[in-house]
């Protein structure tokens, strides 16, 4: 097939870039405001001056009024040896023309955007960023600019979107794909398996422009607070306190007047047994745990997986502290997880009191590859602790680098701990905080973001 492919490549496209020159005839004769465009240009539309955050794009064509210019697209050569492509022509506006040549390689856009096709190149010539230059067999996720093609939502659609580097004009060339052209543009999609799959900042290559977006973390209510709190007890076991709250989030942006959310949703929890022993040890866990989460159109209520990670952007660190007031120390951890993406490197980092600095400690791991996801099984043992020097482990710091990923609901990191009472004379209470340190990478935009977020249990000592 892919030999087949080579032959017919260049001639598929180069009836593609004719064919669309008579999509819409009316178009082409009759271009209204900002100038007639030649017939043999593809007709297209041409936001001037597009400012350094995009935020005018914000606004539908109808909206952006007089900033909108008539303009077009010729395609005067196209090359190559499938999957490798360069494609020639010019972009027409108002009364300049300039050319372009797109040298790239056709991908494929990955599991969810399956009926897709892009071609990831550049302009050789230096005159225009690519933003887009796909194929899409179905239109659901699609949110076209020219919004007046009948039908469009339920057509096969080629875009071809250039951002001028000199005065940030963007040409936003799309037609329709019918006939011949698109039994052809499907065979392509049927052997997508065969290509490459294009870099996610090009998958989703609004984020290159688009910089006006809004972050928010919601945190649980005091309702849920409190409920978190209350002791549990299992079935004639012993009784734990748990500090578990849900966390949401999410980043909220407007692009041509479609307003969308990506949502990230993860849980925090804490454990630890109610009581610590005199002289005695009990165990706790720290756990993130990924819920999933989705990005959304919420105009059209088109849906996919979330763009949003934990990790990539940053190390994810599990931080667990103990009040000083006790003679209480951390004896021994044991970390667990389900993760995505290549394994990563883990680091323990030890406090013993106020006057003995931090030590880190490497820590070995075994893991088994999956499909999508890796399983993490460390453990760190006798920390060092001296009641009668009154230095103790209570703070530890593990680490996990930033090829530790969260994205999928069953992904989680959890780091088990036990502490130990060094006094055993009298009763008291005590503390245990941990403290999740967030890193956020987001794949639609490739922003960055970090939180820091304190859970605390309470616990009896006696």
């Amino acid at each position: 097939m892919i030999n087949v492919k080579r032959n017919f490549i260049t001639s598929c496209l180069l009836t593609i870039s004719m064919a669309t020159c008579s999509t819409f005839p009316a178009m082409a004769s009759d271009m209204g405001a900002g100038g007639k465009i030649s017939p043999d240009f593809i007709p297209c539309f041409t936001v001037m001056n597009v400012d350094e955050e995009g935020a005018i794009l914000q606004q539908t064509k109808d909206e952006l009024g007089d900033i909108v210019r008539n303009s077009g697209v010729k395609i005067t050569d196209v090359t190559g040896n499938y999957p490798e492509v360069s494609i020639s022509g010019l972009v027409s506006v108002e009364d300049e023309v300039k050319p372009f040549n797109i040298e790239g390689e056709i991908k494929n856009c990955g599991e969810t955007n399956k009926n897709r096709l892009l071609l990831e190149g550049t302009d050789t010539y230096g005159n225009f960023e690519i933003m887009d230059c796909s194929f899409y067999n179905t239109s659901e996720w699609l949110n076209l600019f020219n919004k007046d093609i009948p039908d469009w939502k339920n057509k096969s659609i080629n875009t071809l979107y250039l951002l001028d580097k000199e005065n940030r004009n963007f040409t936003f060339c799309e037609t329709v794909a019918e006939g011949e052209i698109l039994e052809k543009e499907k065979s392509f999609i049927a052997e997508k398996d065969e290509l490459n799959t294009a870099d996610i900042k090009n998958i989703n290559w609004i984020g290159k422009i688009l910089k006006v977006v809004n972050t928010s973390l919601k945190e649980p209510n005091p309702i849920e607070e409190r409920r978190s709190m209350i002791a549990e007890r299992s079935s004639g076991g012993p009784q734990y306190a748990q500090s578990n709250a849900p966390y949401s989030y999410s980043k909220d942006f407007t692009y041509l007047g479609n307003r969308y959310r990506d949502t990230l949703n993860f849980n925090l929890m804490t454990t630890f047994s109610n009581n610590l022993p005199l002289g005695g040890i009990t165990s706790g866990e720290a756990r993130i745990q990924c819920l999933g989460g989705l990005f959304k159109n919420l105009d059209t209520g088109d849906k996919t997986n979330s763009n949003t990670v934990l990790g990539r952007a940053d190390d994810i660190v599990i931080d667990l502290h103990i009040e000083e007031e006790n003679k209480h120390g951390f004896v021994r951890t044991e970390t667990t997880g389900l993760y995505g993406s290549t394994p990563g490197g883990l680091q323990v980092d030890i406090s013993y009191g106020i006057s003995i600095p931090k030590t880190g400690i490497g820590a070995s791991l075994s893991w088994k590859k999956g499909t999508s996801s890796s399983n993490v099984n460390a453990n760190c043992t006798s920390f060092y602790n001296n009641a009668s020097d009154n230095q103790f482990s209570r703070n530890i710091k593990v680490r996990f680098d930033k090829n530790f990923r969260l994205h999928y609901s069953d992904h989680y990191l959890q780091t088990n701990f036990q502490i130990r009472d060094f006094d055993g004379s009298r009763p008291r209470y005590g503390k245990v905080t941990a403290f999740y340190n967030l890193a956020f990478y987001n794949n639609f935009d490739g922003s960055t973001d970090s939180k820091r977020i304190g859970r605390t249990v309470r616990y009896s000592n006696q």
